[in-house]
């Protein structure tokens, strides 16, 4: 376009300007015109619109009341007066369409659903749409909904633009006529001009003039032209004078020449002043040599002005042979390259004295060298004292870190020996028997010792991090296996405060990784342990999933969701700061140094990751996320998908009911069984699940994930429901999952009929087995046993151990524990004492401690190892020394390891701990025994019984069949009219009795086996519970199933008669003890209470105590415990009275 307007002329240029500019003004004023008319139309027609639709509305108000459809659309019948309305209906309050009305001039409409009841105006697609509420009493009852067409709007626009396009026309050709003609006042003045300036660039006569015809800016131009010639005249005749006067001003010229040098010679002069007033010395060297030097130079060495001109610089070295100062090699290329290069070097004065110089040395010219360098010379002697004093600041800076660490390290082995004392004792009296009131107080006092057994660990590994000797390791581990730890330690508080612990894990992640798993496991369960504590009620989830991942690594991310306290932004700034808590009433009320998470976060970064608070709000929760990057093991690179291919033919055509109350478990056990590919469905409680089992219609059910806890109906009693409906045809296998491992729970899912148990939170591969298992399609896992069992004491049977400990009380503790695990302990008190007895006799292990009188563990172990090295010495090389002491730092254990022993378990001693070190060094396998007597073979009478479950009936009553069989005879006596005695009681219409009577029948019938009577009367006391009488079928299916268990009862042989251990008469401290111990037993072991009570029997000589004695035992033959305690109360206030 530019390129168009620049081979035009001046007018074509000036008439186009004009006519271009008339045509946009009246574009911009027309399309102004004709939008502001389109906008005013339409709001017309929207605000006509609107009233109509309100008329229609407060007209339609009475039809929607009467439900009457005619008038209805009679009333929208009138807006068919306005042609744009080409659509309107009614909306009842249920946002269905009550009347329409159509205006035929379109195929019908499909009027849309209803998007509330307020007043709207939307324009979609060229069509206005109105909805107004019908209101009656300011509720909306319906809504009238009018759609008009914006076709005449429309019509109207193309008109005013059809109109204003002829204007425009009009308009340009009047214009360009006018134009044409008016261009020529402004382009023949310039012609004229342009004419006479060719006619002067021509000719080159400067006198030659323009004419000025007007006096607008063409004139103006004129003149300045003219005056521009005028001008030019005058210089060059300006020039020719000048050349004729330089020619004759030489003399002049030379004159100022001199000028010039003297004024160059007084500020030489200057610079020579600040060269020699510089607080630096500078120096210019050429060849080695001293040329030129200020005034501060000959300061700093002591030499008189310009005595050091000519000397080489090498008289300032205190070494002459140093080559600090020589250009060569690796300097002298670097100085031809224009660097500057800089030394810190000691120098030595004229009088001797030596001090510290920074010389910074560049050549004058890069391109020639020879020309010299120049040098400045600066005395750094302070700074280096300076640095000096740092040094030294930093020595003793180390030496206190130092003695900081072996503060901790003594103090860490002064804490930690009396509380091995603590924690071993309370260990050895709570596996004793106590008073409920006693084994309580010792388990809070247990709970508070490993809270402070928390608080040194703690302490010990920040005080790691801040000196950066803390490490992480890099080994193979299962991620699985610090899962299974955590869910132990996690699971058993989350049981306890009533929330769940839930884990929802990635089967796609490898099941063998390369990383530390201790410091993982730690930053899980600080991150899990302080989501549990925060965590009233809810749930604590735990999610990992794969942020990246490559052949050979994987960042792991993972988060912990809780529904806790929560806390406020400005309260998660400073949550990772030591010694630190959301706010003071945090650690007041729950405790906690503040420690934990800054000692994770620390981790974390140790293993490549980070850790953040990703949300939290008061009140609703927090989420905290880490990642870490870890390894993935050579033979672990497959993933999950393996465990899909390998269980495909075993899943096929299963189909899986999810019952849970809890949308977050609900959805996390579904997710797994897709992952499965198996066809799953959901529901909410046991209510929802019943009529999603009995739908007909639909391939049934396989199996049922059931779980516990549900209201208003548990899962057990919905699996007793599903068993006895025969409207589920075929019954599907029923899985209880729960969060709680009690024994009562369990004992509960069994009674109902469950096909397997699960405990949350559920992994992957123990859901899939247990699916497989309850089907009986087989297993893909084997059970896999560890070093150590999971629970009670190891069996170490005829191992010959050697216990080093120098302190009487954890001597006694270890001694005790080790006798337990069945092994032969002999103690020693020092090293010295230990050397003498492994080289006495044969060992299978030693148990050293290392801080010790006369000679300590580690030069014990150095000298058994001595030992190995002579003749015969064998077994003094292979002997496996576990050290077991207070010293818990790192370097502590790399001490051990370096003199010659095997394991590092610090105090205070962890019976797991010390059990999976002996397991893992003795090489015996391992025998795990139950805390508690063995159960005795089960008699042939007992295996015979039908109707009773007497393998579970013994096990509960503590292993003894004797014991059992007595208590089969007390509920032969005691319920055997128990039909007719609930029936009796209903019939009365005593339906709370009823239901007392039956909930104490259900649990005896519980403790002796009796799983169908049980069951039985379970759902007879449901219905009592909901105040409604049992069916007569059901209490008749009670009679017989009784019948039943009498019958076995009766085919039994009379039981022995409970024989006391001693006929010896117990005084009162004797008598209080053993009815604390009975009082204990009661709660936990009715057959080991039959003993204890035959010895209080035969025991007491006082009439007032052997009554109360028999009321007791009486009341224990009844089951009723709880009245059987209370006496056993009052008989421990007659006994403290006495005292």
């Amino acid at each position: 376009m530019r390129a168009l307007f620049d081979g035009l002329q001046i007018k074509t240029k000036l008439v186009m300007i004009i006519v271009i500019t008339s045509l946009a003004a009246l574009l911009i004023q027309a399309a102004g015109f004709i939008v502001y008319e389109r906008m005013r139309v339409k709001d017309e027609l929207v605000r006509d619109l609107s009233s109509l639709a309100r008329i229609v509305a407060d007209r339609s108000t009475a039809a929607l009341i009467f439900n009457d459809d005619k008038v209805a659309i009679e009333t929208l019948g009138a807006l068919k007066v306005k042609r744009p309305v080409t659509a309107a209906c009614l909306y009842d309050a249920e946002g269905k369409v009550f009347a329409r009305y159509d205006s035929g001039e379109e195929r019908p409409f499909a009027f849309p659903p209803l998007r509330g009841s307020e007043s709207r105006a939307d324009i979609e697609d060229g069509y206005l749409s109105l909805s107004e509420p019908v209101m009656e009493g300011g509720v909306p009852i319906g809504t009238v909904f009018i759609r008009a067409s914006l076709r005449e709007l429309d019509l109207l626009w193309r008109n005013y633009l059809l109109f204003a396009g002829l204007i425009a026309a009009a308009t340009a050709a009047l214009t360009l006529l006018v134009a044409t003609r008016w261009q020529r006042i402004v382009s023949g003045p310039i012609e004229r001009l342009t004419q006479t300036m060719q006619t002067i660039s021509t000719s080159k006569d400067y006198s030659v003039r323009a004419g000025a015809e007007n006096r607008d800016e063409i004139g103006t131009l004129v003149a300045v032209f003219n005056g521009m010639l005028e001008t030019i005249e005058e210089r060059n005749h300006a020039l020719l004078t000048t050349n004729q006067r330089l020619s004759d001003n030489e003399s002049e010229l030379k004159a100022i020449n001199e000028g010039l040098e003297q004024r160059v010679a007084e500020r030489t002069a200057e610079l020579q002043a600040l060269f020699d007033s510089a607080s630096v010395g500078i120096v210019l060297l050429r060849d080695g040599l001293i040329v030129r030097s200020n005034r501060r130079l000959d300061e700093l060495f002591g030499y008189a002005p310009g005595e050091q001109l000519g000397q080489p610089a090498r008289i300032w070295l205190v070494d002459p042979a140093d080559e600090r100062l020589a250009s060569t090699g690796d300097s002298a290329e670097r100085l031809a390259h224009g660097e500057t290069l800089r030394h810190d070097i000691p120098v030595r004065a004229r009088d001797g004295r030596h001090f510290w110089v920074r010389l910074s040395r560049r050549v004058v010219d890069p391109a020639d060298p020879s020309r010299g360098m120049v040098g400045v010379i600066e005395d750094i002697t302070a700074e280096r004292d300076a640095l000096e004093e740092m040094i030294r600041a930093k020595t003793l800076a180390e030496e206190a870190s130092r003695m900081k660490s072996d503060f901790l390290a003594t103090m860490s082995h002064e804490i930690r020996t009396p509380m091995n004392a603590i924690i071993g004792m309370l260990y050895l009296a709570l596996n004793a028997e106590l008073s409920p009131s006693l084994h309580n107080y010792l388990s809070k006092a247990q709970g508070a010792a490993h809270s402070l057994l928390g608080i040194i660990n703690d302490i010990l590994d920040f005080s790691k991090i801040e000196a950066g000797k803390l490490e992480v390791e890099s080994i193979e581990f299962g991620l699985d296996s610090v899962l299974e730890q955590l869910k132990d330690s996690i699971s058993l508080q989350a049981e306890q405060k009533g929330i769940e612990f839930l884990i929802r894990y990635d089967v796609t992640i490898p099941p063998v990784l390369v990383g530390d798993p201790l410091r993982l496991g730690q930053i899980m369960l600080n991150l899990c342990s302080n989501a549990t504590k925060f965590t009233e009620k809810g749930e604590v989830e735990l999610a990992f999933h794969s942020l990246s991942s490559t052949d050979d690594e994987l960042m792991l991310h993972f988060s912990v969701r809780d529904t806790g306290i929560g806390m406020a932004p400005e309260l998660v700034q400073r949550l990772f700061q030591k010694f630190t808590q959301a706010d003071q009433t945090t650690t007041r009320r729950f405790g906690g140094t503040g420690l934990g998470l800054a000692i994770s976060k620390h981790l974390a970064e140790l293993m490549g990751g980070r850790l953040w608070i990703e949300e939290s709000y008061p009140g609703r929760g927090t989420t905290v996320c880490c990642t870490v990057r870890l390894q993935i093991a050579r033979d672990a690179r497959p993933d999950g998908r393996q465990l899909v291919e390998q269980a495909s033919p075993l899943l096929r055509d299963i189909r899986v009911l999810v019952v849970d109350d809890n949308e977050v478990s609900r959805e996390i056990l579904a997710e797994m069984l897709r992952f499965f590919h198996l066809d799953v469905a959901v529901a909410f409680n046991g209510a929802s699940a019943m009529g999603m089992l009995q739908e007909t219609g639909k391939r049934p059910f396989d199996i049922v994930l059931m779980d516990w806890r549900m209201p208003p109906m548990n899962g057990d009693e919905v699996t007793r429901r599903i068993h006895a409906n025969p409207a589920i045809q075929p019954k599907p296998k029923v899985v209880m999952v729960t969060a709680y491992g009690r024994e009562d729970v369990i004992r509960a899912a069994e009674q109902a009929g469950v096909a397997g148990f699960l405990v949350k939170p559920v992994s992957p591969s123990i859901l899939l087995d247990t699916l497989l298992t309850s089907l009986g399609r087989g297993r893909l896992f084997e059970e896999q046993s560890g070093d150590a069992p999971r629970d009670g004491i190891c069996d170490f049977h005829g191992a010959r151990l050697l216990l080093v400990e120098d302190n009487e009380i954890n001597r006694e503790f270890a001694t005790e524990l080790l006798r337990r695990m069945n092994t032969q302990v002999d103690c020693a008190e020092n090293g010295q004492e230990a050397l003498a007895l492994v080289q006495a006799r044969n060992y299978d292990a030693v148990l050293m401690d290392i801080h010790m009188p006369v000679m300590d563990g580690l030069e014990a172990s150095r000298r058994i190892r001595a030992l190995g090295e002579r003749a015969g010495g064998e077994r003094f090389r292979v002997l496996p020394i576990i050290a077991m002491t207070a010293l818990a730092m790192a370097r502590d254990e790399q001490q051990s390891l370096a003199a010659g022993m095997n394991d590092h378990i610090t105090k205070p001693v962890s019976p797991e701990r010390l059990q999976a070190a002996l397991a893992r060094w003795l090489h015996m396998p391992l025998d795990p025994a139950a805390p508690g007597r063995l159960e005795a073979a089960l008699p042939d009478d007992l295996r015979r019984l039908e109707s009773l479950d007497s393998t579970q009936g013994v096990r509960r009553i503590g292993g003894d069949s004797e014991a059992y069989r007595k208590q089969l005879r007390r509920f032969r006596t005691r319920y055997d009219d128990a039909p007719a005695r609930l029936a009796a009681l209903i019939a009365e219409g005593a339906l709370q009795r009823a239901e007392e009577y039956c909930h104490a029948l259900k649990g005896v019938c519980g403790n002796i086996g009796a799983d169908a009577l049980f069951a039985c009367i379970t759902d007879i006391d449901t219905r009592l519970k909901q105040s409604s009488p049992p069916e007569a079928a059901s209490v008749a299916r009670m009679d017989a199933l009784l019948k039943q268990v009498m019958d076995d009862i009766d085919s039994l042989a009379a039981p022995k008669g409970m024989t006391p251990d001693s006929t010896t008469q117990l005084s009162d401290g004797e008598i209080a003890s053993r009815v604390s111990r009975l009082q204990a037993l009661l709660e936990t072991d009715l057959g080991a209470a039959q003993a204890t009570l035959a010895e209080l029997r035969s025991g007491v000589a006082d009439s007032l105590l052997q009554t109360l004695i028999r009321d007791v035992a009486e009341k224990i033959d009844l089951f009723e415990i709880d009245e059987a305690l209370a006496l056993l109360n009052d008989l421990n206030t007659q006994l403290v009275g006495r005292t």
